[in-house]
């Protein structure tokens, strides 16, 4: 299976550490894993790096990245965000595929009401009480959420 982490950056914030334990955690798995920066790599690419995982530095050059990321074609697409419409939802508008699904860890149980939020197919929230407000806020747009807290180590 292949999986494709997308995060802001890797730098030595806890949204990026939980990005980086998710990559190697699936890699262990057996998974092939790859990971795409938005705004440049971080000091997190170094322990990525040593567990072979690729990571594509989006601020470098995106078009390539995704040129790159497409060709290989993931199954599975991570994301890691606030919850709201950002720049990730253009990205996975680009990258996902027919057969691609798309689970994002949630870190502010902010919904996301954009017109491409439909890409995103499960919203890992974490905790009982972020689960709770982001239903709330999404009540009646059929969306998935489901509890998973942060993997740290």
């Amino acid at each position: 299976m292949k999986i494709l982490t997308l995060v802001e950056s890797l730098g030595l914030g806890g949204t990026e550490r939980v990005a980086q334990n998710f990559s190697i955690g699936y890699q262990n798995l057996g998974c092939d894993v790859k990971a795409l920066t938005i705004n440049g790599l971080g000091e997190r690419t170094t322990y990525l790096n040593a567990h072979n995982i690729e990571v594509f530095d989006g601020k470098k050059d995106l078009t390539a990245s995704i040129k790159s990321i497409i060709k290989w074609n993931p199954d599975i697409i991570h994301i890691h965000r606030p919850g709201y419409h950002n720049e990730m939802n253009e990205l996975l508008a680009l990258i996902k595929s027919d057969h691609t699904k798309v689970i994002e860890t949630n870190i502010f149980a902010r919904p996301d009401y954009s017109n491409t939020s439909h890409l995103v197919d499960v919203h890992f929230l974490l905790s009982n009480w972020c689960l709770w407000k982001w239903q709330q806020w999404t009540r009646g747009l059929n969306q998935i959420g489901a509890i998973i807290p942060n993997l740290l180590d």
